[in-house]
């Protein structure tokens, strides 16, 4: 009888701790941070503004074609300024490891940035507004409803 009683006591103990490693799984899963909730529109592939478009506005072959020219033309433009805004963007940072900091190089580095950044934002719109010539009066309906969605996904600032 002392045998059957310590099998029941370790069944049941065994059984309490199967539960509890479920329980805790599953509010490690409902728990979990919010970025690991959404899903990419295309299983793992990345969010891509141009396939995006290309698909729901329905563009013909000419179209495409100057599509990716204007695409490949921004990318051209834009590319070096972003490289410059990083550039000055690691100078701020780098201006922090300094015991003085020196306020009025850091001003100066965040006073052209900001220009850089107007620049980069004056090159996309007009981009954009190119792009928008290319459409036809309803392609042009589903451009505007389009770049809303585009501005949900990309226009929210980054994550501190």
């Amino acid at each position: 009888m002392e045998d059957a009683k310590k099998y029941r006591l370790a069944l049941t103990g065994f059984i309490i701790m199967v539960v509890l490693n479920v329980a805790i799984l599953v509010s490690i899963w409902i728990m979990r941070p919010p970025q690991f909730h959404r899903r990419r529109p295309h299983g793992n592939r990345p969010f891509r503004v141009e396939h995006f478009m290309k698909n729901r506005l329905h563009l013909n072959k000419e179209q495409r074609k100057k599509f990716n020219q204007l695409r490949h033309q921004q990318i051209a433009r834009s590319r070096p300024i972003i490289r410059d805004i990083r550039k000055k963007r690691g100078d701020l940072i780098n201006l922090l490891k300094s015991d003085q900091i020196d306020s009025a190089r850091a001003d100066s580095l965040i006073e052209r940035i900001g220009r850089d950044q107007i620049q980069l934002q004056h090159q996309i719109f007009n981009h954009f507004a190119q792009l928008r010539q290319l459409c036809t009066p309803s392609q042009k309906k589903k451009f505007n409803r389009l770049m809303q969605v585009v501005l949900h996904r990309y226009g929210r600032p980054p994550r501190p």
